[in-house]
């Protein structure tokens, strides 16, 4: 298994900067902050699942460690813990102290669960999750999990979220779609420059694409409730959608259009992981096919 190394993500910037000379798929106001604001943005979805959804091959794999929870524990026997080598960020491209530590802000996780009524007994209680302390740099700790699992990247333009997660997630499966042709030769010639055997493009609209994959994912490429119809009966387990702005006027309407209970819906801040101003009012929204947490009792 191919572990991404720093050339790795500075031929994506650079792949990614020469064919938008092209073919314009990043604004270019923007081609300056590829890495930090297009790479990173679309890796905080593999943050959220390292979260939320830890594989049996964590960061600590092969060292010490102690018997943990789905979202407990702490890394004290870790001899090491956060400060083992990681993965420097291109540094021409980057604007982001990535040798800052960041910690899970415990007030920030509450928020992620949306049956504040159940926080006590809910299995995804952020209180009981994994404290860890990571690197903004130290993205190889994401290499190993999601052992088998397929991606839908709908909407993927030049290939975000979809190469980025591609990259660090190798033994997952990726079929990238959208409708527009151009866009997709692009994310192709990015995917292939880069070497990337888990990825397919597909010129395509989603609601025209056949199968079921484990996850779809997406970086805000229409209204949720828009979204949604496209891909619904397409995903095993969730929607991972990369979203801004006033996103509790788009999840009320999602829920009032199509009956989807709050359990079935998660929010979190990029910023918990990703200390800049860009990311402030950026989240991951999880729209699950079940509950992602007990739902509130009927009495």
């Amino acid at each position: 298994m191919k572990i991404p190394q720093e050339q790795d993500f500075t031929q994506a910037v650079a792949l990614w900067r020469e064919w938008n000379g092209k073919i314009n798929v990043v604004s270019r106001k923007d081609e300056d902050n590829i890495f930090a604001h297009h790479i990173l943005h679309s890796l905080a979805i593999a943050e959220y699942l390292d979260i939320y959804y830890p594989s049996a091959r964590s960061r600590w794999a092969g060292r010490s460690t102690p018997k943990i929870g789905r979202f407990s524990g702490t890394p004290e026997s870790d001899p090491q813990g956060a400060d083992h080598p990681g993965i420097a960020p291109p540094k021409a491209d980057a604007q982001i102290d990535f040798e800052t530590i960041q910690q899970p802000n415990a007030a920030i996780m509450e928020e992620c669960c949306r049956c504040p009524e159940n926080m006590d007994t809910c299995s995804e209680n952020p209180r009981k999750m994994l404290q860890v302390s990571r690197k903004m740099g130290d993205l190889q700790h994401f290499g190993p999990s999601r052992s088998g699992d397929s991606f839908l990247d709908v909407g993927t333009g030049g290939g975000f979220p979809g190469i980025p997660l591609a990259m660090v997630m190798p033994q997952s499966r990726f079929t990238l779609c959208d409708s527009i042709g151009k866009k997709v030769k692009v994310a192709q010639a990015v995917a292939e420059g880069l070497g990337l055997q888990n990825v397919e493009c597909v010129n395509a609209r989603a609601e025209s694409l056949k199968g079921e994959w484990d996850w779809v994912v997406s970086r805000a490429v229409t209204s949720l409730d828009n979204f949604y119809p496209w891909v619904r009966g397409r995903f095993r387990k969730s929607i991972l959608y990369l979203k801004g702005g006033d996103i509790e006027a788009e999840i009320a309407l999602l829920q009032k259009n199509y009956h989807i209970p709050d359990a079935n819906i998660r929010t979190w801040r990029v910023d918990s992981w990703l200390k800049d101003d860009y990311f402030a009012e950026k989240f991951v929204i999880e729209i699950g096919k079940n509950y992602l947490c007990t739902p509130k009792s009927e009495n």
